[in-house]
């Protein structure tokens, strides 16, 4: 499958259980009873206790059977289990012939969901901080910094220029501004061009968002030469499998100068001038 059908269908799926867990969450709201679920707080603890020995169990148990999975990875397995929308269907679903044991299986699952949505969901963030999950080197952290820094350089000259063009503003003090706001702009873009030829990481994640966004507008120019009429349907089908499959196929990079072993040198010396320039 190529690369945008996929895309598609993974879309779809996504927005049908969007939908599917909207209508349970409704139903839930519709046949719950906060007095009711106070009331079970006491079996809805244990439950919550077993199922946290459960997925413990099995996230512990099967990561010594797999690839080495480092253990910080799987504390967020286990934490990070936030699942519920099956059970409260199912829940939803028992006959009323089940008597107050309906009632109690509803309680159970009602509050397992939301000890999941109020306790696992709001604290997964700080969790994946405190285990350092993700990582960012200094020259990453700098280039992330001085990337959005330039662009907001480049979007305050745009609105400069705007105000001076309407007169809001005198052209000695539009002149002043610019030269100070385009020399930061310059340097920002200088210290970025750095952080990118230092570190492969960062050059890959700019190559690949530049290579899919080319790609992109490739995309709509042939879907607006087909709607104009300019090509036939078959040119443009054959021309979007080219620029589908390319998504797969960025171009290569050139050795950085981390990966030829210079990496304590040139990241030392890209993250102090970096560092200097955006602090």
């Amino acid at each position: 499958m190529i690369l945008t059908a996929r895309m598609a269908v993974e879309s779809f799926w996504e927005f049908a259980a969007f939908v599917v867990n909207s209508i349970v969450f409704l139903l839930i709201g519709r046949e719950m009873n906060l007095a009711v679920l106070a009331a079970y707080w006491h079996p809805i603890l244990w439950v919550i206790i077993a199922v946290l020995l459960a997925r413990a169990a099995m996230v512990y148990g099967l990561s010594w059977t797999g690839r080495d999975i480092p253990r910080s990875w799987t504390h967020i397995m286990l934490w990070g289990g936030l699942r519920g929308a099956i059970s409260l269907a199912l829940a939803l679903s028992l006959p009323k012939s089940f008597g107050s044991d309906r009632v109690s299986l509803q309680m159970m699952a009602f509050g397992v969901v939301l000890f999941k949505l109020l306790v696992q969901s709001l604290s997964i963030e700080p969790f994946i901080r405190r285990l350092n999950i993700i990582e960012k080197s200094e020259t990453q952290r700098l280039y992330e910094r001085a990337r959005a820094q330039a662009a907001a350089a480049k979007a305050g000259l745009k609105q400069l220029k705007a105000m001076l063009a309407e007169g809001r503003i005198s052209e000695y003090v539009s002149d002043i501004i610019e030269t100070q706001t385009t020399d930061t702009a310059r340097l920002l873009k200088e210290a970025v061009q750095k952080s990118v030829i230092a570190d492969s990481e960062i050059a890959a994640l700019e190559r690949d968002a530049a290579w899919g966004e080319m790609l992109r507008a490739q995309r709509i120019e042939l879907q607006n030469l087909l709607t104009a009429g300019l090509i036939s349907e078959e040119t443009y089908r054959e021309l979007v499998h080219v620029v589908d499959t390319s998504f797969e196929n960025p171009p290569s990079l050139p050795e950085t100068e981390r990966q030829k072993g210079n990496s304590h040198r040139t990241d030392t010396k890209d993250a102090k001038g970096a560092k200097d320039l955006i602090t």
